[in-house]
């Protein structure tokens, strides 16, 4: 367990810690953030707070910054250019894995295309974009199949919307025809909204829900979106 009395805590919930059988951390900016689930993926500790340091100890850590590869399941064992071995690889819907290098540093794009999947079903043409300090992550649908899952370095909100809309222009797809969903924390989160408006006829926040009470909102809560689908991902055991 984290000393976190060391640290200026941002957040805190605990339900009978003690039950705990595997946690999520997230380091980045100065914040860190740790969830722990029970063995029935009942949440039990959610943290947040401000700190330079990340613990040492081997506790699966949520990275924007990891490599990984969106690959068809019949094609999973071809090579990747841009990863090399050891993989791990996590089935996801759609008949996709995505695979990545080691087990203990995880993709943030890995719980973004579970809920972005989850959210395209139903629509023609779809995009959630995550937004986190200079990285964007993209994940595109088309017929609820992918178009795109990747991370780019977006220096400013035009540039999010660039790599946003790529994989619909690529495909010819009419921009009018797109949803486009915006998840970021609540100081990123308007003037995209405000930009992509300006844009696009169809675009939105996206919804956040965690296992809180009505009024209870964390801060940055597109992290705690991300660590808490993360434990529904159906990863291998921790290392």
């Amino acid at each position: 367990m984290l000393k976190f009395a060391l640290m200026q805590l941002r957040w805190e919930y605990r339900k009978d810690e003690s039950m705990a059988v595997r946690r999520f951390r997230y380091h980045d900016a100065g914040l860190l953030h740790e969830m722990a689930f029970s063995g029935d993926g009942e949440m039990v500790l959610h943290l947040i707070a401000e700190t330079s340091t990340y613990p040492g100890d081997s506790v699966c850590r949520l990275c924007a910054q990891t490599a990984f590869a969106l690959l068809p399941e019949a094609f999973q064992n071809a090579e990747h250019p841009a990863l090399s071995g050891p993989l791990t690889k996590v089935s996801v819907e759609g008949g996709y894995v995505i695979a990545f290098e080691g087990s203990d540093t995880i993709p943030t794009a890995l719980p973004l295309y579970a809920v972005a999947y989850e959210h395209s079903k139903g629509k023609n043409h779809y995009v959630l974009i995550h937004v986190t300090g200079k990285r964007a992550t993209v994940a595109a649908f088309s017929d609820q199949k992918p178009l795109l899952l990747n991370t780019f370095h977006a220096g400013n909100e035009a540039e999010a919307l660039y790599f946003a809309l790529g994989p619909f222009k690529r495909a010819g797809i009419n921009m009018a025809d797109v949803e486009v969903a915006v998840l970021a924390d609540s100081t990123a989160q308007a003037p995209l909204l405000q930009l992509f408006g300006r844009f696009l006829e169809d675009v939105k926040p996206f919804p956040v829900t965690l296992p809180y009470e009505v009024g209870q909102y964390p801060p940055h809560a597109d992290i705690s979106l991300l660590l808490f689908t993360l434990s529904q991902c159906g990863l291998p055991a921790e290392p």
